[in-house]
C-alpha cells in the first residue's frame, strides 16, 4: 500500500514547499539520478522507481489491501493482545544486526535480512516504539521494540524508559558529537530507578500470568 500512497501523496507535501524544489516522485528521481551518492548506493533510488511504477489509488488490488488487507493485519493483531491478555509484545525492531553498505562485501556478514515486524505496526496502524537494546561482538547496535494497542502510548513510554533505565544500553556516538545547545533532562538516579523496577516488574507479572494461563 505505501508505495502507490507515497507516490500519490508527495506531491501534497512538496507543493509546500519554495520554488526550486521537486513537484512530485518524477522530479526527485530525476534529481537523485544525477547526485553521485544515489548512483554509489542506488537502494532509496531504486525504491523511487518502484514507487513511482506502482498502482494508481483507484487500482482494484490497492483497494483491495487498503479495505481487506489492512483490516486482516490489524483484527489478527489485537486479537493476539485480547486472546492473551497482553499489554505489549516486545520483539527485536531487526532480524540482523545493520547490514554492509551497498557495493560492500563483508565475508562475515552471514545474516539474511528479513521483513521486520514494524511492518505489523504501520500496517495496522499501531504504537510502536523502539530503544537502543546493546551491541553485537563486533559492536554493531541493536533495538527492541515495545508494539502496543491503540492509545497505550503511556505504558509503551513507561516500559521503553523501564528498559533503558534498567540496562543502560545505548552509547553516546563517537564519531558525531551532541547537537550545539542539545540538553535532555531526565529524573533523579532514584526516581528513575524506582520508575525502571517498576515497569519491568510489570512486564515480568504481565508475562508470567500469561505462562500461568497458558499452563
Amino acid at each position: 500500500m505505501r508505495w502507490p500512497e507515497f507516490k500519490a501523496q508527495i506531491p501534497d507535501y512538496l507543493a509546500t514547499l519554495a520554488p526550486g524544489y521537486p513537484k512530485n516522485l518524477g522530479d526527485i528521481i530525476a534529481l537523485a539520478e544525477t547526485n553521485p551518492f544515489y548512483v554509489q548506493y542506488p537502494g532509496r533510488l531504486n525504491l523511487f522507481r518502484t514507487e513511482q511504477a506502482s498502482v494508481s489509488l483507484t487500482d482494484p488490488d490497492y483497494l483491495d489491501a487498503l479495505t481487506n488487507g489492512r483490516a486482516l493485519v490489524r483484527n489478527t493483531t489485537l486479537n493476539l493482545f485480547t486472546g492473551n491478555a497482553l499489554d505489549a509484545i516486545i520483539y527485536p525492531t531487526s532480524s540482523c544486526p545493520p547490514a554492509p553498505l551497498p557495493g560492500l562485501t563483508d565475508p562475515t556478514y552471514l545474516c539474511t535480512t528479513r521483513p521486520s515486524a514494524t511492518n505489523i505496526a504501520n500496517i495496522a496502524g499501531l504504537p510502536d516504539i523502539q530503544v537502543p537494546a546493546g551491541f553485537t561482538p563486533d559492536n554493531l547496535p541493536v533495538t527492541i521494540s515495545f508494539l502496543g494497542t491503540d492509545y497505550s502510548e503511556p505504558k509503551l513510554l513507561g516500559y521503553a524508559y523501564a528498559f533503558e533505565q534498567a540496562t543502560n544500553a545505548r552509547r553516546p556516538s563517537s564519531l558525531f558529537a551532541p547537537l550545539p545547545g542539545e540538553t535532555i533532562t531526565v529524573p533523579e538516579p532514584s526516581v528513575a530507578l524506582a520508575l525502571g523496577t517498576f515497569g519491568l516488574l510489570a512486564v515480568q507479572l504481565k508475562r508470567a500470568s500469561v505462562v500461568r494461563k497458558r499452563d
